[in-house]
C-alpha cells in the first residue's frame, strides 16, 4: 500500500529544485538592465522638462515620443521641406501652415497579384510602421488621409503626437477618410459627410423618375464614395480657421462622368458648410470667409475633364468623348440595366473595390501603364450598364460647365477663375528660382507628357502613384475661391514637400525602405503675411 510522503517521514515534501534558477550572474546581469533603463527613462524626462520650458506649444515633443516607439521598425526614404523661392527663410509670413495629403493603402485593399515587386512589405506587420513613419515624420500641421483602415492603432498614434482626427467612410465601405489637425494650433468646429449617391448633381433638386419608381440623382454609379468636410479654428485666433475636404473619388478609370458628377456635388455642399454656422455653444460667425482646402485622392489625371474643370479650362475633344463614352447606368443604379455598353462584358465584377487596379491613363496615352494586363482587364471596359436615357438626368458637357462655374462663384470665385493648384504653383515656383536650376530641379508633369500651352496640369507632380503596373497622377491638394478678394490675404506657397522620383520607386510602390503606401504624400506650406 502506497503511502503519503508526509506521512512516512513526519514532514511534508520538499519540492525539487528549479531547473530555471537565475544564476548570481544572471540576477546582476538583470539588475544591471534594469538600472539602465530607469537611467535612459530618467534622462528622457529631464530633456522633455527642458525642452517643454523652451516650447510650451509642445509642438514636436508627442511627435518625437511617438518616433521613438517605432524604434528602428518601418524605415522610409526620408523627405525635405523644399523652399519653393529664394527667399526661403520668409520672415515676413508671420502665419504659415504645413498641409499634406496621402492615400494610406489600406490593408483592405492589398492584393499581392497588383504589387508582384513589394514581397514582404505587403504584410501588416511590415507596412504599418512605414505607415506611421511617414505620418510623424513629415510633421504636418493638416492631413488628409484617404484609404484609412486599422484606425484600432492610427487614431491612438496620431493622439500621442498630438493631432485630433476626424475618420468617415461610406456605407459598406472597409476603409475611409481622414482628417487630422495639430491641437496645439487648432480646434473642431463642425464636421459633415457626403454621400455621393444620396445627391442630385442639379441646384434646385430635381427628382427624375424612371417607371414611376426609381429615383434618379443624375447618377451613372452607385459607388458609396464620400466626401469628408472639417471646419478648424485656431486656438489663438477664434475668428481665423479653415474648412477642409478631402476625398477618394470613384476608382474606375473609364467612369469619367461620374467622377466630374461627384466633384461639381462637392464643390457646392463645401460652399453649403462654410456658409453654415457651426453648432453648439462655441459656434462662431464668420466662418464663410476661411480659407477651404480640398485635397484628397480624385483618381484623375492632370488630362482629364474634371482637372480641366476645376480649374476653369475649356473641355478638349478627347475629354468630351470621355464624358460621352461614360454617360452610362450601371445595374447598381438601376437593376434592370441589362443593354451592356458597346464592347462589353457582362462577365466580371466591376463594383470590388479598386476593381483590383488603379486608374490608368488610357483617354491620353498616358505611358501604356499596365500593358502586361489582359485585354479586357475589368478597369477597361463599362461592364453590366446600358447607355443614358434623358430620363435618367445625367448632365451634358454644356451643363457641367455651367454647374461647375456657378459652384466655383458660389465659393467666391470669379468668371473663369477656377481653382489654386497648390502643388503646381510650388512647383512653377521652385523651376523659376535659381533652387530649381539642373540637378535640383523638381521633375513635373509636363516633363513626361505634353500640356497644350494655355492649359493647367504641366506644373503638377511627376508621379503620385507609383506601383509595377500603373504610374499616375492622382493627388492634388487645391485652394478654393474665397469671398475676401484682397491680394494681401491671399497665402503664398512657401515650400512644397519633396518629391520622390521615379528611379526611388522602382520597381514599384510599396516598396521596403522607401514608402509603404503605393501612393506618395504631398504637401505645401502655405504663408499669410498677417
Amino acid at each position: 500500500m502506497l503511502q503519503d510522503a508526509s506521512s512516512t517521514n513526519g514532514s511534508a515534501a520538499r519540492k525539487p529544485p528549479s531547473p530555471y534558477r537565475l544564476t548570481p550572474e544572471q540576477i546582476l546581469l538583470s539588475e544591471q538592465r534594469k538600472a539602465k533603463t530607469a537611467e535612459k527613462a530618467r534622462l528622457a524626462a529631464e530633456k522633455a522638462s527642458v525642452e517643454s520650458e523652451s516650447n510650451p506649444d509642445g509642438l514636436s515633443l508627442g511627435r518625437d515620443a511617438a518616433l521613438a516607439t517605432l524604434g528602428e521598425r518601418g524605415r522610409i526614404i526620408g523627405r525635405r521641406w523644399i523652399g519653393v523661392t529664394p527667399d526661403s527663410s520668409h520672415e515676413e509670413f508671420g502665419y504659415k501652415v504645413k498641409v499634406m495629403s496621402w492615400n494610406l493603402l489600406a490593408q483592405a485593399l492589398v492584393r499581392r497579384e497588383l504589387f508582384p515587386m513589394s514581397g514582404n512589405v505587403l504584410k501588416t506587420a511590415a507596412r504599418e510602421p512605414m505607415i506611421h513613419r511617414e505620418i510623424l515624420e513629415r510633421n504636418a500641421d493638416i492631413m488628409c488621409l484617404q484609404e484609412v483602415d486599422r484606425t484600432d492603432t492610427l487614431l491612438p498614434l496620431l493622439k500621442s503626437a498630438g493631432y485630433a482626427a476626424h475618420y468617415s467612410k461610406g456605407p459598406g465601405k472597409k476603409h475611409g477618410c481622414l482628417v487630422a489637425f495639430r491641437t496645439s494650433r487648432f480646434e473642431c468646429a463642425d464636421t459633415h459627410q457626403i454621400l455621393y449617391d444620396l445627391q442630385d448633381i442639379r441646384e434646385p433638386t430635381t427628382a427624375f423618375n424612371r417607371d414611376g419608381n426609381v429615383d434618379s440623382k443624375g447618377s451613372s454609379f452607385k459607388t458609396t464614395n464620400i466626401g469628408a468636410l472639417v471646419k478648424i479654428r485656431d486656438v489663438k485666433n477664434k475668428e481665423r480657421g479653415f474648412v477642409l475636404a478631402t476625398t477618394h473619388l470613384f476608382w474606375h478609370p473609364k467612369y469619367t462622368y461620374e467622377r466630374a458628377r461627384q466633384v461639381s456635388i462637392l464643390l457646392r455642399e463645401i460652399q453649403r458648410f462654410r456658409s453654415a454656422p457651426a453648432p453648439g455653444p462655441q459656434a462662431q460667425e464668420g466662418s464663410e470667409n476661411w480659407v477651404v482646402l480640398l485635397a484628397g485622392d480624385f483618381n484623375f489625371i492632370p488630362l482629364d475633364a474634371t482637372y480641366s474643370l476645376l480649374l476653369s479650362n475649356p473641355l478638349t475633344s478627347s475629354q468630351s468623348a470621355a464624358l460621352e463614352h461614360s454617360r452610362v447606368v450601371h445595374k447598381s443604379v438601376d437593376p434592370s440595366a441589362a443593354d451592356l455598353t458597346p464592347g462589353a462584358s457582362s462577365e466580371g465584377n466591376d463594383e470590388d473595390e479598386e476593381g483590383g487596379a488603379r486608374a490608368d491613363d488610357d483617354e491620353e496615352q498616358e505611358g501604356g501603364e499596365g500593358e502586361e494586363q489582359k485585354e479586357q482587364d475589368p478597369d477597361k471596359v463599362i461592364k453590366n450598364a446600358r447607355r443614358a436615357r434623358p430620363e435618367d438626368g445625367l448632365a451634358s458637357d454644356e451643363e457641367l460647365v455651367r454647374v461647375f462655374s456657378e459652384n466655383l462663384r458660389a465659393l467666391g470665385g470669379v468668371e473663369g477663375k477656377g481653382v489654386r493648384s497648390l502643388c503646381a504653383e510650388a512647383h512653377r515656383a521652385h523651376r523659376a528660382s535659381d533652387g530649381g536650376k539642373g540637378e535640383d530641379a523638381l521633375r513635373v508633369f509636363s516633363d513626361r507628357l505634353p500640356v497644350d500651352e494655355g492649359r493647367d496640369g504641366g506644373w503638377e507632380h511627376e508621379w503620385t502613384c507609383y506601383t509595377t503596373y500603373f504610374k499616375l497622377v492622382l493627388d492634388y491638394i487645391f485652394l478654393l475661391p474665397s469671398p475676401t478678394t484682397a491680394s494681401t490675404d491671399e497665402p503664398r506657397v512657401l515650400s512644397i514637400l519633396e518629391p520622390l522620383k521615379g528611379e526611388q520607386m522602382e520597381p514599384g510602390l510599396p516598396q521596403a525602405g522607401v514608402c509603404g503606401s503605393d501612393h506618395v504624400a504631398v504637401g505645401v506650406e502655405l504663408g499669410w503675411r498677417s
